[in-house]
This record gives structure tokens, C-alpha cells and sequence, in this order.
């Protein structure tokens, strides 16, 4: 985004800054922009210093330049492959969609990858005593801190410091000389632009064939992809990969059903409002559904169809997309927790008929926030959120996990006969809340189309 979308570099163009110039203040930018993530690396570097119990003259200047040469690396390497991409034609043309979906995918795999280390780590530390096996560059720094003098781990250091300055030469004598253009050719490239030109009707007749076709088009938008669609999806189930890991690894004849019962059926009904409030409570496709269509809402109302059966087959369109990795992910581990098919599809309906409320409220507060110009669907889906509403959004979400897990411990020891009775009321109440959501908001959106 700084360096290939951002329009500020023509501006340079008539002054003496040098490519080298603009890089490292627009460097400067990421790194401080990054601090929050560079800032551990240089804390556990310390705390390995501190407990070394060696010489700080020795051990300091070691742990500095292990953290400041490994961050340099992964920043300088991300630099070099961001340039070598935006030269690709193909990613010029769809460079939204293929950054978003390659930056995702990384933290996707950053986060599985580590929690499933972090789980054999510990498995493996409890039984054998070792420590986890660290990346052998991380390794010769954390050695040659707990031992200054140990010769044997330098020429790993060394070759470490040798790549660093490949990758410098690297960056030298082929961006360098490269970076304007690669810069000018691909911030040519624009998402609205190209969706408003290939946007046409088919004469009057407004076929749903065509609806999908037009939506499917608007969800090109890299940020709208990934925010919307795929993190919104992913992200509650994160929280139960490791559990889920753990039941799968079990003995064949265990089975998760033996857990589920009139003591735990509400934390589990908690953790499944939850993960519906998670993937449509605002972060989610619905929720910027029609600012999708920016300027061509405009030019959509004046044309000579029902504006409400538009939207309404957009909002089901939409809530299909929206739903079908939750609902993947959902029957996969409702699988892998060998769940009967009654319970799954219960679990799925109940989650549905959550997500379809929040999803009507979401789609109404589109409308009634409707915004033509944006950049990112960042900005959309930070409208009028201040912070006391995104700190409140935290405590209710996270308030339903905590609330399961304090209820999963002690929900027992309480009356067997007080236990059925607020569970189903919190069952009416939660499933009669998003009913009556539903119809309400789906009014509400007629009553703001019809006022405009």
C-alpha cells in the first residue's frame, strides 16, 4: 500500500529526492507503523540477555544486532517480493484481490502454523524437558547470547548477516533503477474505474442472472474479499483450532457427545451466538453491501425497475456468499467432533437464524450510512463507530465466550431444574430476538429506500 498504491510519488517526481531517498522515508513510515510487532522481537532478544547472566558489554550488542538483522531481513525480503510482483502483469491488473488474499494468507498460516507448534512445544517440553527447536538463524543469536565465547555459532551469524547484505545488493542494482516504473505501472491500476465501465443492464428486465453476475463483480475489491468475506469467516474459528485438535487426536471411541448435555448445552448455545456475532455483527459483507455499488446506486435508482427487488436479491446473494465458509467450517468440526447430523444441522440453523438478523440490521445501516466514495472497506466499516461502541461490540462478543467457559465450570454444581429453565430461555430469547431483527430491519430498509 505505500509504496504501489499510494498516489504521493508523482509529487516527488520534480524534486531531487533519489529513489533511495523516497524508500527509506517511506520506510520510515512502515517501521514505525509497525512497532507494536518489531517492539516483542527486541523484548524477548532482552529478556534472553537478562537470564543469560553474561557480560551486558557482550551480550547487549548481540541481541540488538540479532533483532535488528532478523527484522531487517523479513522487512528488506518483503520489499524485494512486493517489487518483483507488481512486475507481473497479472497481479497489475487484479493487485487489490491478490495482495489482500496473499496478506491473509500469510496471517492464516502464521497463526495455524503457530499454534500447532506452540501445542507440540509444550507437549514436547513437558515429556522430554527440551526446549522447542528454534529457526537456526534465531537460534545462533539466542546461543551466542547465553554464550559469547562459543565460537561454533558464528559462522551461522555470519551467513545470516551475508544474506542480509545479498538481499541490499539485491535491492540496489534491480529496484532501484526499476522503482519509478514499477510504481507508475501499477498505481495506474483502478478497481472503481473498471467496475463502472464494465457495469451495463440488460434493457429494462432485471434478471437475477444478472444480479449475481453484477455482485460477483463487486466483490473484486481485494479489501472487500478478505475483511468481509474470508477474516469475518475465519477468524472465531481460530479461537477453537486447538480444541478441535485435541478431540481429533483422541481415542476412536471418544466421542465429544459425551460432553454435551443439560449442564453444558448453554455455554454451547453461547459459543455458537458467538461465532454468529463474530462472522455478520458488523464486520461483514452485509454490512457494506450497498456501498458497493458507490456512485451507481445513483444511476441504479433512476432506472426503470423495483429498487426493492433488487436489493432484496442482492441481500440474499450476499448473505450466501457471506455464509459459506462459516457454514464449511461449521460441519467440518462438527465432523471431527463426531456430532450426529440432527445436532449439526441444529447448530447450523441456529447459527443461520442469528447471522440472518444481524445480517438485516447490518444491510439497513448500509443504507441508512450509504457511501458513494471510499477507498477501503476499512472506512466503511468504521463509520460511526467510536471507540466506547468498538470497546462495548468486545465486551458483549467476548462477553458470550467468557460466559460459556464460566458456565461450562460451574453450570453442575447449580439446580438441575433452574439449569433447563434458563436455557431455554435463553434460547427463546436469542432466536426471538434475531426473528424479530429480521422483519424489522427488512422493513426499515423499504421505509429508507421509499424516503429517499
Amino acid at each position: 500500500n505505500v509504496f504501489y498504491e499510494s498516489k504521493d510519488f508523482e509529487s516527488y517526481l520534480p524534486y531531487a529526492f533519489t529513489e533511495l531517498e523516497v524508500i527509506l522515508g517511506k520506510s520510515l513510515s512502515i517501521v514505525v507503523a509497525t512497532l507494536q510487532g518489531f517492539l516483542p522481537i527486541v523484548m524477548l532478544f532482552g529478556i534472553h540477555v537478562y537470564f543469560s547472566g553474561g557480560n551486558f558489554l557482550f551480550t547487549i550488542p548481540i541481541a540488538l544486532i540479532g533483532a535488528l538483522v532478523l527484522s531487517a531481513i523479513v522487512y528488506v525480503l518483503m520489499f524485494l517480493l512486493c517489487f518483483f510482483l507488481a512486475k507481473i502483469p497479472l497481479f497489475r491488473k487484479y493487485q487489490s484481490v491478490i495482495a489482500n488474499v496473499l496478506i491473509f494468507g500469510i496471517s492464516l498460516g502464521a497463526i495455524i502454523g503457530y499454534q500447532m507448534i506452540l501445542s507440540k512445544s509444550v507437549v514436547n517440553t513437558f515429556i522430554t524437558g527440551e526446549m522447542p527447536i528454534f529457526l537456526q538463524p534465531v537460534l545462533a543469536f539466542y546461543n551466542a547470547i547465553l554464550n559469547p565465547f562459543d565460537m561454533s555459532v558464528y559462522p551461522m551469524i555470519g551467513f545470516v548477516i551475508l544474506v542480509f547484505v545479498a538481499i541490499l545488493l539485491l535491492v540496489k542494482f534491480i529496484v532501484l533503477p526499476n522503482f519509478y516504473e514499477a510504481v507508475s505501472q501499477t498505481s495506474s491500476s483502478n478497481v472503481k474505474v473498471e467496475r463502472v465501465k464494465e457495469m451495463e443492464l440488460d434493457g429494462n428486465k432485471l434478471s437475477t442472472k444478472f444480479v449475481i453476475r453484477y455482485t460477483l463483480r463487486q466483490l473484486m475489491e481485494g479489501s472487500v474479499l478478505t475483511q468481509t468475506i474470508i477474516a469475518a469467516g475465519i477468524l472465531p474459528y481460530l479461537l477453537l483450532l486447538p480444541t478441535v485438535l485435541n478431540f481429533s487426536s483422541g481415542p476412536t471411541a471418544f466421542s465429544f457427545m459425551n460432553f454435551l448435555n443439560i449442564n453444558t448445552f448453554l455455554p454451547f448455545a453461547m459459543l455458537v451466538t458467538f461465532i454468529a456475532f463474530f462472522n455478520t455483527g458488523g464486520n461483514n459483507l452485509l454490512a457494506v453491501g450497498i456501498s458497493l455499488e458507490r456512485e451507481n446506486y445513483y444511476y441504479l435508482k433512476v432506472l426503470p425497475f423495483d429498487m426493492h427487488q433488487f436489493l432484496e436479491r442482492k441481500f440474499w446473494i450476499l448473505f450466501a456468499i457471506q455464509s459459506a465458509i462459516p457454514v464449511i467450517l461449521m460441519t467440518v468440526i462438527c465432523t471431527v467432533l463426531r456430532l450426529p447430523i440432527y445436532m449439526t444441522l441444529g447448530i447450523i440453523l441456529s447459527w443461520g437464524i442469528i447471522s440472518l438478523g444481524l445480517s438485516r440490521w447490518g444491510y439497513a445501516r448500509d443504507l441508512k450510512l450509504f457511501t458513494p466514495t471510499w477507498t477501503n472497506v476499512i472506512e466503511l466499516l468504521n463509520r460511526m463507530r467510536s471507540g466506547v461502541k468498538s470497546v462495548i461490540f468486545a465486551v458483549v462478543l467476548f462477553g458470550f465466550l467468557f460466559g460459556a467457559i464460566y458456565l461450562l465450570i460451574h453450570l453442575p454444581e447449580w439446580n438441575r431444574t433452574f439449569v433447563w429453565i434458563i436455557t431455554i430461555a435463553y434460547v427463546v430469547l436469542i432466536l426471538g430476538l434475531s426473528i424479530f431483527a429480521t422483519f424489522y430491519y427488512k422493513k426499515k430498509l423499504h421505509e429508507l429506500v421509499d424516503s429517499e
